[in-house]
């Protein structure tokens, strides 16, 4: 893949939709061109405890959870996509319900 198609904007989780700046207009009318990638981690999931290896992830209540404020975290980063038109895409998610739920 070439360099110049790839762009990882590593820390979009922490955007949230109401303190987005009139000069991050740049980042967002590159994400509508072809080529370029967001990486994103899930939103918090309180806990300190590490799930086993081998856990049965589909049973999301033996995992480490959204709490709600994170799903809100979630759901304004959705709509900070659909705010600036970033409408299309390929989504890739971990298997652990937290990733699934912020995706």
């Amino acid at each position: 893949m070439r360099k110049s198609g790839l762009l990882a904007l590593l820390a979009l989780a922490l955007l949230q939709a109401q303190n987005a700046h009139a000069d991050d207009k740049a980042m967002w009318a590159l994400l509508k061109t072809p080529g370029h990638v967001v990486l994103l981690r899930h939103s918090n999931a309180p806990g300190a405890t590490p799930e086993p290896y081998g856990i049965d992830l589909k049973n999301c209540a033996i995992e480490r959870s959204l709490d709600d404020d994170r799903r809100a975290q979630g759901r304004r980063v959705g709509d900070a996509f659909r705010k600036h038109g970033i409408t299309r895409g390929r989504l890739v998610s971990s298997q652990f319900c937290r990733a699934l739920e912020t995706a």
